[in-house]
């Protein structure tokens, strides 16, 4: 438990998140006490009972620094029950990505590492694991770390999860126009996780960002018409008009 004593006192605040059991964002906050926040939540906030896994960044920062942090992911993210921040549109500078464990209240229940292991070894991802076990996506994830079985990324290396959505716009930009859906299914192929768990990938890290790298590939996202629809043969429902990607020239 961190105890603050002065306001002098630097680097002692942390971000945290909360989820529920289907891996929806409900809230994003700062604090210097995650035992004493937590408690206040219980007593106040009515849908904190459907808090199923917290996340706590896993550095501290200047209570400046966390709020600048927090306005990020509140922008970006677009969780459930915030409600600072969240009409004042995205942010669109890029922040280097805070790294998150999950916070853990009372005991778990002993897992099995031999099935985590032949579930891992035999193809299926972590958060596929996750899902079929009960637990959630990080604590797997930490649970093969501790075992040398991946590694950590570390904070200032290029994130894997980046590296694979950019990959995807490279190899879908051949196409004459793909949308938002091409890149989820092929990101989900590529990272070996399911729809539900790339779409939330996108809605929370590339969303934001994928104008910019759609420009540095060429690329550009427009609205269609019937006279575009024409042009590039979208085979769609009449009165449908999706939005597609095309190159910008």
């Amino acid at each position: 438990m961190i105890i603050i004593n002065s306001n002098n006192i630097s680097n002692t605040y942390l971000i945290y998140k909360f989820y529920n059991i289907n891996d929806e964002l409900l809230y994003v906050g700062i604090t210097n006490d995650i035992k004493i926040r937590l408690k206040q939540h219980k007593q106040k906030k009515k849908w904190f009972k459907n808090v199923d896994k917290i996340y706590i960044s896993n550095n501290t920062m200047s209570r400046n620094e966390a709020h600048i942090y927090e306005i990020y992911y509140i922008a970006n993210s677009n969780p459930k029950y915030n409600i600072d921040y969240m009409n004042g549109g995205k942010v669109n500078f890029m922040l280097n990505d805070l790294i998150f464990e999950e916070y853990i209240v009372g005991k778990r229940r002993k897992i099995n590492i031999d099935i985590v292991l032949n579930m891992y070894n035999s193809g299926k991802s972590i958060e596929d694991i996750a899902s079929e076990l009960g637990y959630s996506n990080e604590y797997i994830r930490i649970k093969l770390i501790e075992l040398g079985i991946i590694k950590r990324i570390q904070k200032g290396n290029k994130d894997e999860q980046f590296e694979i959505f950019i990959n995807c716009l490279k190899v879908l930009s051949n196409k004459i126009y793909f949308t938002i859906d091409d890149i989820i299914n092929m990101f989900s192929d590529k990272y070996k996780c399911t729809y539900k768990t790339a779409l939330k990938y996108y809605k929370e890290k590339f969303n934001f960002i994928i104008d910019k790298e759609l420009e540095n590939l060429g690329l550009v996202k427009i609205s269609t018409n019937k006279e575009i629809k024409d042009k590039y043969n979208i085979n769609v429902p009449e009165r449908s008009y999706p939005k597609i990607i095309v190159r910008s020239n």
